[in-house]
């Protein structure tokens, strides 16, 4: 669980509705390779009259609601801050925006384009942290997998006992194979020399390779981790080829493109308008991984 800025950007919805330990980490780490995509200079530092705004504060707040407004104040100077966008313009865009924080309580809505600016990160006023908990949750799933997977590879056996008595000595057994005993002796039935086709439980499905699907639940979390950064916008090859066509690397290039490509232009025509207002000089700027040395082995089409 991370620190949310006291939930006025929004709550994360896992920290109330799905209080688990791998939901968490998976939040977490999603969000931080999101917020690592887009970066900016020009924010305002701090000088005399004016607050020097915090970029993890303001990256935070744009991916959980999607825009921040900017106005300016006379004790804190231009500052950014989260709200609520409110009216109706000629094309039914939102014309104001309501602010109420501990540090600004105005009486009615803040006039966009008049009183304030709306840094904004995706044209339909939403912030990005659905992306992360699908495939939180997603990742979650594939987790819990991967752990029964591995106790069963241990033993894939389904036991059925005559007793309660057997029953808890097939429990005790079990525990000490998943806690990496290798050889268990069970005293009581070399002492009565029980004929083993006489025990008090049976076992079956006792084929452990058919069974094993570890291998599959590893490649089914990177194939979902691949699907998270091609949603966000970063190159990721096809790890299942050693050589891809043009065209097809092409395509996987478009693919990631679209929504970051949206992100940073919405970003920037904001930004803009901010600076424009304001006088600032905030730059959005888009951090894409360097593939220029992958693009080399890229077998080019060949016709005939």
């Amino acid at each position: 669980m991370y620190y949310n800025y006291g939930g006025m950007y929004n709550a994360p919805p896992f920290l109330n509705n799905a209080p688990n330990a791998s939901m968490d980490y998976w939040c977490r780490s999603l969000f931080q390779r999101i917020t690592a995509l887009i970066d900016f200079e020009g924010l305002p530092e701090k000088a005399p009259g004016q607050y020097g705004w915090d970029k993890d504060a303001f990256k935070y707040g744009l991916y959980m609601i999607g825009y921040l407004a900017v106005f300016r104040s006379a004790e804190y100077g231009i500052v950014p801050q989260p709200g609520r966008v409110t009216g109706f313009g000629l094309q039914y865009q939102p014309s104001g925006i309501t602010i109420a924080t501990p540090y600004f309580q105005f009486q009615r809505p803040l006039k966009i384009g008049v009183e304030t600016e709306l840094v904004k990160l995706t044209p339909d006023y939403t912030g990005i942290f659905d992306i992360v908990t699908k495939y939180a949750a997603e990742l979650k799933e594939i987790d819990t997998s991967i752990k029964s997977a591995a106790r069963n590879s241990r033993l894939a056996y389904a036991l059925v006992a005559s007793s309660d008595k057997s029953a808890r000595t097939m429990k005790a057994i079990r525990e000490k194979i998943i806690n990496g005993d290798d050889v268990i002796i069970d005293e009581k039935i070399m002492r009565d020399k029980v004929n083993p086709e006489q025990a008090p439980w049976f076992q079956f499905d006792r084929d452990l390779k058919s069974n094993y699907v570890l291998g599959d639940l590893l490649d089914a979390r990177r194939t979902t981790l691949v699907d998270f950064y091609r949603e966000i916008g970063v190159r990721m090859l096809d790890d299942k080829k050693e050589r891809m066509l043009t065209a097809e690397v092409d395509a996987g290039n478009a693919e990631t493109f679209i929504r970051s490509e949206v992100w940073i232009e919405t970003l920037k025509d904001s930004c803009a308008k901010v600076n424009e207002m304001f006088g600032t000089n905030i730059v959005p700027i888009i951090n894409r991984p360097d593939f220029a040395g992958a693009d080399e082995e890229v077998q080019q089409d060949v016709r005939e």
